[in-house]
C-alpha cells in the first residue's frame, strides 16, 4: 500500500468519525504524496470541506477532481452539493445532469437533480415578463402554485384565499387565475361542485380562461353532467383545437352518449 492510500484510509476513518479537520489534513497528506493523480483524493476533501460547511473548498476539490478524470460521476456529484449550497442553482443542475448522464440509474443523482431545479425555480427574481415587479396578489399565487407543486393542497388553498384577497379590482385576468388554479386544488380533493363554482368566477372575470372551461368541463363529467361536459369540452376545443384532453374527452363523452341511445348535437 502507497503512503497516499495509507493517508487517504486515515482520512476515511477520521471522516466516518466526522472529525472533518482531520479528515481534511489526512487527505491532503494523501494528495501530496499521490503520483497518480487520483479523483477520489479530492472527492473525499471535498466531501469533508462540506461536512464542516465549507462549501467554497468544497466545490475547488470536486472541480479539480473532474479537471483529472472528466467522467468521474462522484466529483460531479459533489460539485452540485456545493454549488446548490452556494445558491448556483442552474450550475448545480448542470453538474448533477452530467452525473445522471454517466450514472442513469443512480436514484439519489435524481432526487438531487429535482430538488436543483426546484430552488432554481423558487429563487428565480419575481418579474413579470415586462419586468414589472410581480404584485403582492401575483407573489401569493406564485407561493400558492409552489405548494401545489409540492403536494400541500390546503397550504396551496390558504395561498390562493390570500391572493384573492390582495387583488386589485381592475386585476380581473389575475383573479381568473387565481380561482382557476384554486379550482385545480379542489380536483385534487375530489370536491366537483367547488371546482365549478370556481370555474365559473374564473369565467365571469375572463370568458377566455381554457384552463377553467376545462377544468369545468372534467367536473361536470365526474357528476355525471354528460351534456353540460360535452358543451364545456367543445368551448375548450373552440378556443384550442389542438388541446389533447379536450379532443379525448369529447369523444369519450360522445361514444357514451350513444351507447346509452342518447342524441348527440
Amino acid at each position: 500500500m502507497s503512503a497516499s492510500d495509507q493517508w487517504k484510509n486515515k482520512g476515511n476513518t477520521e471522516y466516518g468519525k466526522q472529525n472533518w479537520g482531520e479528515a481534511i489534513k489526512c487527505y491532503t497528506k494523501a494528495i501530496e504524496l499521490d503520483t497518480t493523480n487520483n479523483p477520489a483524493l479530492f472527492t473525499n476533501r471535498a466531501a469533508a470541506y462540506a461536512g464542516m460547511g465549507d462549501f467554497e473548498n468544497s466545490l475547488a476539490d470536486a472541480s479539480k477532481s473532474v479537471e483529472l478524470k472528466e467522467d468521474w460521476v462522484k466529483g460531479h456529484f459533489r460539485k452540485g452539493i456545493a454549488l446548490v449550497q452556494l445558491k448556483r442553482y442552474s450550475e448545480a443542475i448542470q453538474a448533477f445532469k452530467r452525473a445522471q448522464q454517466l450514472d442513469p440509474n443512480n436514484e439519489d443523482l435524481r432526487a438531487k437533480l429535482k430538488e436543483a431545479e426546484r430552488l432554481e425555480v423558487k429563487h428565480k427574481p419575481k418579474i413579470n415578463a415586462d419586468g414589472s415587479p410581480l404584485t403582492p396578489a401575483q407573489l401569493a399565487k406564485e407561493e400558492g402554485n409552489e405548494f401545489f407543486r409540492l403536494g400541500k393542497i390546503p397550504e396551496a388553498i390558504q395561498a390562493y384565499n390570500r391572493a384573492l384577497g390582495l387583488c386589485k379590482e381592475n386585476e380581473n385576468i389575475e383573479k381568473s387565475n387565481i380561482f382557476s388554479n384554486r379550482a385545480q386544488c379542489y380536483v385534487q380533493l375530489y370536491e366537483p361542485t367547488k371546482v365549478i363554482n370556481d370555474c365559473n368566477e374564473a369565467l365571469q372575470l375572463n370568458p377566455m380562461n381554457t384552463k377553467a372551461v376545462l377544468r369545468r368541463g372534467l367536473a361536470y363529467e365526474a357528476m355525471d353532467k354528460m351534456r353540460l361536459a360535452l358543451d364545456d369540452f367543445r368551448k375548450v376545443l373552440a378556443l384550442d383545437p389542438s388541446n389533447k384532453v379536450a379532443v379525448t374527452a369529447c369523444s369519450r363523452i360522445t361514444n357514451a352518449l350513444k351507447a346509452q341511445g342518447k342524441s348527440v348535437q
